[in-house]
């Protein structure tokens, strides 16, 4: 009888010290007393930004706990502000030397339309060619080609 006592005892102990270790932290991410400017027209304020997987879970003017989120950057004296889509860039006439448009996007986290109609050209090489037609068959379209020579 004691020894099945104590073995619930234990039990319990352990149940106890694995629901509270580690502790659980609400955010996974807290960007700390940036200025937000958040795309709507409303002027910029200061305020935490607090993520949790890959999704905004909090925006508080009056501050988050820093020991509430996993990580936690200090965005003081930056804004803070969500990607942008830039309808007019001019990245459609260096495409070819930045194939994947990090002049462009890296700068500040943008999308952008390759040329005003959505429309860009580009050089590829023979060895790209594959490449090519597997992006052609990811979005079941054939790009055209203004002269083929491959």
């Amino acid at each position: 009888m004691m020894s099945r006592c104590a073995v619930s005892i234990v039990s319990l102990l352990l149940t106890a010290c694995i629901e509270t270790y580690p502790p659980t932290r609400p955010y996974d991410l807290l960007i700390a007393g940036g200025t937000v400017v958040d795309g709507s027209g409303a002027p910029r304020y200061r305020a935490d930004v607090a993520i949790r997987g890959d999704r905004i879970a909090g925006i508080a003017r009056d501050g988050v706990p820093r020991d509430s989120a996993a990580d936690v950057i200090d965005a003081t004296g930056l804004v803070v502000s969500p990607g942008f889509i830039d309808n007019h860039a001019h990245i459609a006439t260096n495409i070819h030397e930045y194939p994947l448009a990090e002049n462009f996007i890296h700068r500040v986290g943008r999308t952008g339309r390759a040329g005003e109609s959505g429309v860009a050209s580009t050089f590829f090489t023979r060895e790209q060619r594959s490449e090519l037609q597997q992006l052609e068959r990811t979005l079941g379209i054939r790009m055209e080609r203004m002269r083929e020579t491959l």
